[in-house]
Protein backbone atom coordinates (compact mmCIF):
# COMPACT_ATOMS: atom_id res chain seq x y z
CA UNK A 1 0.00 0.00 0.00
CA UNK A 2 2.77 2.59 0.92
CA UNK A 3 4.79 1.35 -1.97
CA UNK A 4 1.42 2.11 -4.31
CA UNK A 5 1.18 5.37 -3.13
CA UNK A 6 4.84 6.26 -3.47
CA UNK A 7 4.51 4.71 -7.48
CA UNK A 8 1.68 6.81 -7.67
CA UNK A 9 3.06 9.93 -5.73
CA UNK A 10 6.10 9.30 -8.53
CA UNK A 11 4.43 8.99 -11.39
CA UNK A 12 1.94 12.04 -11.00
CA UNK A 13 4.48 14.83 -9.20
CA UNK A 14 7.52 13.79 -11.07
CA UNK A 15 6.63 12.79 -14.21
CA UNK A 16 7.46 9.59 -14.71
CA UNK A 17 5.64 6.75 -16.45
CA UNK A 18 7.44 3.41 -15.42
CA UNK A 19 6.48 1.68 -12.60
CA UNK A 20 8.49 2.04 -9.70
CA UNK A 21 9.86 -1.59 -8.33
CA UNK A 22 12.25 -0.23 -5.90
CA UNK A 23 12.57 -0.19 -2.46
CA UNK A 24 13.42 3.14 -1.37
CA UNK A 25 13.50 6.80 -2.88
CA UNK A 26 17.08 6.72 -3.66
CA UNK A 27 16.47 3.37 -5.19
CA UNK A 28 14.37 5.61 -7.39
CA UNK A 29 16.48 7.99 -7.53
CA UNK A 30 18.96 5.62 -9.43
CA UNK A 31 16.82 4.04 -11.41
CA UNK A 32 15.39 6.94 -13.19
CA UNK A 33 18.50 9.56 -12.50
CA UNK A 34 16.39 12.19 -11.15
CA UNK A 35 18.93 14.97 -10.59
CA UNK A 36 16.60 17.68 -10.45
CA UNK A 37 16.47 19.31 -6.55
CA UNK A 38 13.30 17.94 -4.86
CA UNK A 39 12.00 21.60 -3.73
CA UNK A 40 9.26 20.40 -2.01
CA UNK A 41 10.42 17.17 -0.46
CA UNK A 42 13.47 19.07 0.82
CA UNK A 43 11.44 22.16 2.82
CA UNK A 44 10.15 18.99 4.67
CA UNK A 45 13.75 18.59 6.36
CA UNK A 46 14.89 22.23 6.05
CA UNK A 47 17.04 23.45 9.07
CA UNK A 48 15.25 26.84 8.98
CA UNK A 49 12.01 24.97 10.50
CA UNK A 50 13.72 23.08 13.13
CA UNK A 51 14.98 27.00 14.21
CA UNK A 52 11.73 28.56 14.33
CA UNK A 53 10.52 25.88 16.32
CA UNK A 54 10.18 26.89 20.31
CA UNK A 55 12.86 25.47 23.08
CA UNK A 56 11.23 24.71 26.75
CA UNK A 57 14.25 26.57 29.09
CA UNK A 58 13.67 23.28 31.51
CA UNK A 59 14.32 20.54 29.25
CA UNK A 60 15.18 19.33 25.76
CA UNK A 61 11.49 19.57 24.29
CA UNK A 62 10.64 22.00 21.21
CA UNK A 63 7.18 23.23 20.69
CA UNK A 64 5.52 24.57 17.61
CA UNK A 65 4.17 27.89 18.94
CA UNK A 66 4.84 29.94 22.25
CA UNK A 67 1.47 28.78 23.67
CA UNK A 68 2.21 24.72 23.51
CA UNK A 69 5.38 25.58 24.96
CA UNK A 70 3.88 27.78 28.03
CA UNK A 71 1.05 25.29 28.41
CA UNK A 72 3.65 22.27 28.92
CA UNK A 73 6.03 24.15 31.14
CA UNK A 74 2.56 24.69 33.65
CA UNK A 75 1.46 20.78 33.18
CA UNK A 76 4.80 19.54 33.17
CA UNK A 77 7.21 21.57 35.13
CA UNK A 78 5.21 23.48 37.34
CA UNK A 79 2.40 20.57 38.25
CA UNK A 80 -0.60 22.40 38.01
CA UNK A 81 -3.80 20.28 37.30
CA UNK A 82 -7.48 20.91 37.71
CA UNK A 83 -8.95 19.22 40.32
CA UNK A 84 -12.60 18.00 41.32
CA UNK A 85 -13.75 18.70 44.24
CA UNK A 86 -15.92 16.16 44.93
CA UNK A 87 -13.62 13.50 44.17
CA UNK A 88 -10.09 12.61 43.88
CA UNK A 89 -9.99 13.37 39.76
CA UNK A 90 -7.37 15.50 38.34
CA UNK A 91 -6.68 16.54 35.01
CA UNK A 92 -4.47 18.79 33.25
CA UNK A 93 -7.50 20.66 31.51
CA UNK A 94 -10.01 22.42 33.14
CA UNK A 95 -12.48 21.48 30.10
CA UNK A 96 -12.06 17.36 30.78
CA UNK A 97 -12.61 17.92 34.44
CA UNK A 98 -15.70 19.86 33.67
CA UNK A 99 -16.78 16.88 31.25
CA UNK A 100 -15.79 14.73 34.14
CA UNK A 101 -18.12 16.74 36.54
CA UNK A 102 -20.92 16.64 34.10
CA UNK A 103 -20.51 12.76 33.65
CA UNK A 104 -20.47 11.87 37.05
CA UNK A 105 -23.35 14.14 38.23
CA UNK A 106 -20.78 15.97 40.42
CA UNK A 107 -21.00 20.23 40.38
CA UNK A 108 -18.94 21.60 37.88
CA UNK A 109 -18.37 24.80 39.67
CA UNK A 110 -16.67 22.93 42.25
CA UNK A 111 -13.43 22.96 40.34
CA UNK A 112 -10.30 23.79 41.69
CA UNK A 113 -6.52 24.46 40.59
CA UNK A 114 -3.79 22.46 42.46
CA UNK A 115 -0.03 22.14 42.02
CA UNK A 116 1.32 18.61 41.92
CA UNK A 117 5.13 19.77 42.97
Amino acid sequence: SCKKSLSSHIRRKHKIDKQYTGNSVDDLAIEHQIHEPKTAHNSLQEPNKVKSLVPCSQCSEYFSNNFNMRRHVVIVHEGRRFACEECDYKNATRKRVMKHCVKSQHDSNKIKIVYMK
